[in-house]
């Protein structure tokens, strides 16, 4: 969980925006409730359940 706070952390403070780890959006969209979908072996993220 401390993993997923930090990456939050470095998204909402604005300071890395451009340096972002895939994986780590991913796992971060992933927590926060969002379906990850494919298409042709390319993720993306279309909803949020709830």
């Amino acid at each position: 969980m401390v993993a997923i706070e930090k990456i939050l952390e470095k998204i909402v403070s604005g300071k890395s925006d451009d340096n972002v780890p895939f994986e780590d959006l991913r796992k971060l969209l992933l927590r926060m409730g969002f379906v990850e979908r494919t298409i042709r072996k390319s993720p993306y993220f279309q909803e949020r359940r709830g």
